[in-house]
């Protein structure tokens, strides 16, 4: 069982930085292809995904609701669903959205960067929801690569729900795959 209950005492804005471990994980299976060299983070918080990505040879276009510390080419301080593209074609949206706007994040990401491809790191229960059956029609039916070890976004013991990136290709498709990645050690996923 998990020592975080996070349903009870949210943190402000939903602040749960990505533990880096995740964002190597996710780079065993998917990167992006360098296309524009452009990647978007609507949700960068302390950068975690982007600098575990890197931000060589790409650009980074990136947001935050909160006064955080610029990391990338261009930064926006302000809500990214309330922003536009800034003309900008990116190759891929990558984030950790707040959860209660995931659907609304997906969403805005696809308007405002329609030639993108989509990674966003959510919990697995995201796809079991009569109420986004919408969201599978007009995005599409993700990818998931299942996460089998929990991620901690406290530092104080695992979540309680089960995680995965979910991958939307650019382009809207029925059918999509799910792949269990590989086991995090301990020592790696240690805060």
């Amino acid at each position: 069982m998990s020592s975080t209950n996070r349903g009870s005492n949210r943190r402000t804005d939903d602040a749960y930085m990505t533990p880096p471990w995740c964002v190597r994980r996710l780079l065993g299976v998917w990167r992006p292809n360098g296309r524009s060299g452009i990647l978007v983070e609507p949700a960068v918080g302390t950068g975690n995904i982007v600098r575990t990505i890197g931000t060589e040879p790409f650009a980074w276009l990136t947001y935050d609701i909160r006064e955080v510390e610029p990391i990338g080419e261009m930064h926006v301080t302000g809500d990214f669903l309330l922003v536009g593209s800034h003309g900008t074609d990116a190759e891929a949206v990558v984030t950790n959205p707040p959860f209660s706007l995931a659907e609304e994040f997906i969403r805005h990401s696809r308007s405002c960067f329609p030639s993108a491809e989509l990674v966003f790191l959510l919990r697995l229960a995201f796809l079991a929801s009569a109420a986004r059956l919408p969201l599978w029609c007009d995005v599409g039916t993700p990818d998931v690569w299942v996460l089998p070890n929990r991620p901690s976004f406290t530092g104080k013991g695992t979540d309680s729900a089960d995680y995965g990136w979910f991958h939307w290709p650019v382009g809207r498709r029925i059918h999509g795959e799910v792949a269990v990645l590989a086991e995090t050690p301990r020592r790696e996923r240690a805060p």
